[in-house]
């Protein structure tokens, strides 16, 4: 989303905050998620989590083999398009395949 706002209002940052308050407000934002976590982490039952624990490391794992293979066949299907010349298939299918596995379940964090 912030993505999208830089994109088409590239201002807004500058106009809401004022630069010398950035630093403030980054140490601010980190110190609010810490605190954050830590409430997560104090309200986490331990007898649940393992109950459950083979479901979620198969979402887990899923998360990151499912958009890595798609990735994978993807860049393979589009490597005469769009690789810079000389890069072979291989290393351009993996390279996509992992960015694709990494990015992908980045917006539900």
């Amino acid at each position: 989303m912030r993505a999208l706002r830089m994109t088409l209002m590239p201002g807004s940052s500058a106009a809401l905050f004022a630069a010398p308050s950035l630093p403030a407000l980054n140490a601010l934002s980190q110190l609010g998620l810490v605190l954050f976590m830590f409430l997560v982490g104090v309200r986490v039952d331990a007898h649940k989590v393992e109950a459950k624990r083979a479901l979620a490391m198969a979402t887990s794992a899923t998360s990151i083999v499912v958009p890595f293979l798609l990735g994978t066949w993807l860049a393979w299907a589009l490597h005469d398009r769009l690789a810079p010349a000389g890069v072979g298939v291989l290393p351009f299918a993996l390279f996509f395949g992992a960015a694709m596995s990494i990015e992908l379940p980045s917006p539900n964090r």
